[in-house]
């Protein structure tokens, strides 16, 4: 979510503070748009101080707040309007037991996950089961199939299964920008002294269920339900090698043994993704600066609230109250409005992973008829909402 660093501004001016420094980046602004500029806002005192409970702090924390509130009813309002391509799994991968040790003559081992390259699409790790032969620890690390180190810890392995829950999961697209293959690696050095288990996935074959690893013809061509859903978005085999550079060349068919490893997934969509996919250009996407405006709407808001709830700030900078509420419900409003646009006019150009709803079979309809729209530097129509109150 980077494309929402810096999207709106705090304030213009320079910063008079010389004991403490104001929040990094207080005057940057991608999109133009200060929270400042913003009235009543811009009769605010005390912008000479800074640190814990300043103007400044509190700005920052309005604006930090108002993206995150921005990102979750951007998606509850998406998902009115668009549906997942497919069904979200959330579950498991792989046996925890085996009879049979693992053996090679390789120096290192692992599984690897073949990824269905829907754009927009996610996957995130929770857990990391292992099934080795003794107790100890060993260091996984995870790559990418361009060679790119994504992620490395120690976890924990015992004589047979032992779960490692992450305290940070680890969350990888499932579409791997110049690449091809769109794979991921999850590798362990092999000891001989203390080897995995050779474990698998399910292969009995049960309700027509026969997980294999082709690059050349994925699973996910055919649709699963279930504790088996996971294969409509990848595949998942065993991995040996004697280097951790040549990913890139790993041999498009492998077994599905998963050589002592399990995992505990999320596989879905990232709603966000739809509105927030690289860098914001202002001059080109329509929606942009709708975006800006409606982070600057919600953290006045926010703003607001905390200083009319303040018992610091209060004296210095509210001299009407009736006017800060009226200006925050204002605010509010044009928020909601926002929102509801932006939900309206998303377009899925770059995404794969959602689709379009019946609009037969929408049940909540949006009528917006306040909407003002200036042309903005590109000649593209965007909200900005200023007419209200400027």
């Amino acid at each position: 979510m980077a494309c929402y660093d810096n999207i709106i501004g705090l304030a213009r001016q320079d910063c008079p503070c010389f004991e403490v420094d104001p929040p990094e980046g207080y005057n940057t602004s991608n999109s133009g748009i200060y929270l400042a500029d913003l009235k009543p806002l811009d009769t605010l005192t005390g912008y000479g101080e800074c640190g814990e409970d300043s103007i400044w702090a509190i700005m920052q924390n309005a604006v930090d707040e108002a993206v995150k509130m921005f990102k979750a009813d951007t998606n509850a309002v998406l998902l009115q309007h668009f549906k997942e391509r497919r069904t979200k799994f959330k579950g498991t991968i792989g046996e925890r037991t085996s009879r049979e040790t693992f053996t090679t003559s390789k120096t290192y081992a692992g599984l690897r996950l073949d990824c269905n390259p829907m754009r927009g699409g996610t996957m995130k790790i929770t857990a990391i089961g292992t099934c080795f032969s003794a107790a100890g620890t060993v260091q996984f690390t995870l790559y990418n199939s361009v060679n790119e180190q994504v992620w490395q810890d120690d976890l924990t392995v015992a004589n047979g299964f032992h779960l490692n829950t992450l305290a940070t999961p680890i969350e990888v697209p499932l579409y791997i920008p110049f690449d091809d293959k769109h794979e991921y690696f999850l590798t362990y050095e092999h000891n001989p002294a203390n080897p995995a288990r050779k474990n698998g996935i399910n292969t009995c074959g049960c309700g027509g269920f026969h997980p294999y690893f082709n690059c050349g013809s994925p699973m996910w061509g055919n649709t699963f339900t279930g504790e088996r859903a996971w294969a409509n978005w990848l595949m998942a085999g065993g991995w040996e090698g004697d280097t951790l550079t040549d990913f890139d060349e790993a041999d498009n068919v492998s077994n599905t043994y998963l050589n002592g490893i399990t995992l505990q997934v999320e596989l879905g969509c990232d709603t966000a993704a739809l509105l927030c996919n690289g860098e914001m250009n202002f001059n080109t996407d329509a929606l942009a600066l709708t975006k800006a405006y409606a982070i600057r709407y919600k953290a006045a808001s926010l703003l607001a609230a905390k200083i009319l709830g303040s018992d610091k700030l209060i004296r210095a900078n509210v001299v009407n109250r009736e006017t800060w509420m009226k200006s925050a419900a204002e605010w509010e409003a044009q928020y909601e409005k926002a929102v509801l646009y932006i939900g309206e006019n998303a377009e899925t150009d770059g995404n794969d992973c959602l689709i379009c709803k019946d609009p037969h079979g929408l049940e909540v309809k949006t009528n917006i008829t306040t909407w003002s729209k200036p042309m903005h530097k590109s000649g593209a129509s965007a909200y900005t909402g200023e007419a209200s109150y400027n």
